[in-house]
């Protein structure tokens, strides 16, 4: 009778043990990349609709208008379910008379919560590329919530974009203000 070289049930138990353990280990660092993979996508797709929208404004010599909505006429709260620019002539913030929907996007997002934090929920840029009473940030939070892995864009005065940073050393983007954003 002749040996036949393999593993034994002990061996192959040991090893499947082994992989196992490293797997889980594993695991939670993948959610991690994917997740700030996910936020990095999120704003620089941000960042590029918002870049438009001043260019349009610039190269049309026109008021455009970037605001969250629905049905893609009118401005509503949430930003992750839809987002609309447009020309906005009037500067009333609808789509009316001679305005034009540049973009519509629903929705904007597939996942997670975006929010514009200022003063008004939508952003203007006049004709000279500068924000019409609403600069402030957009800041933008994964699904599950944890605000290590959120990610900020923040609009300036001069009309010019921003990724926020985390210049505490807490591991927390911040917003334009300066505070951490919040996930919670």
């Amino acid at each position: 009778m002749k040996n036949h070289p393999g593993f034994t049930l002990i061996e192959l138990l040991v090893t499947l043990a082994i992989v196992a353990i490293f797997a889980m280990l594993a695991v939670p660092s993948f959610h991690d990349i994917y997740y700030r993979s996910q936020s990095t996508v999120i704003i620089n797709q941000v960042a590029g609709i918002t870049r438009l929208a001043r260019n349009i404004a610039v190269t049309e010599v026109n008021t455009t208008t970037l605001c969250p909505s629905l049905d893609g006429l009118t401005c509503t709260e949430e930003w992750e379910k839809g987002t609309i620019l447009f020309t906005d002539e009037n500067t009333n913030g609808q789509v009316d008379g001679n305005d034009k929907v540049i973009r519509f996007y629903r929705p904007f997002i597939k996942t997670g919560i975006l929010s514009w934090k200022s003063l008004r929920n939508k952003i203007q840029f006049t004709e000279r590329g500068f924000p019409r009473g609403t600069v402030g940030s957009f800041v933008y939070c994964p699904n599950n919530h944890d605000s290590h892995l959120g990610k900020s864009l923040i609009l300036s005065f001069q009309g010019r974009l921003r990724k926020g940073q985390d210049s505490n050393g807490d591991g927390i983007i911040e917003t334009g203000s300066g505070t951490n954003i919040s996930c919670s």
